[in-house]
């Protein structure tokens, strides 16, 4: 395992299973051609999942059921929104009153 794989993992350990990352949001670990190698790498490892060109996900395992689940909605949207120079906006259902 490379330094840069080392520093990636270390900081994704650090803030938890069940966040997204983009290959942009890693650039302080290494130049943009070693990040681009080792988030494939640590895909192929099962350290990571990939969920889009650029976005990539610490999986979570969920206890009552046995296995990973995917990412909150929350969590990728800013960052696919980002990732692809847009904007997103979150929207909370807001109950309309019945009259």
């Amino acid at each position: 395992m490379s330094i840069v794989q080392a520093n990636i993992i270390d900081h994704i350990r650090r803030r938890g299973r069940g966040k997204v990352y983009t290959s942009k949001d890693l650039l302080r670990f290494g130049s943009r051609a070693a990040i681009d190698q080792a988030l494939p790498r640590l895909v192929k490892a099962g350290q990571l999942q990939r969920l889009g060109r650029g976005l990539y996900y610490y999986p979570k395992n969920n206890r009552r059921l046995g296995m990973t689940v995917g990412p909150d909605a929350d969590e990728i949207g800013p960052l696919a929104g980002r990732s692809c120079n847009r904007y997103s906006v979150r929207c909370r259902a807001v109950p309309c009153p019945i009259p």
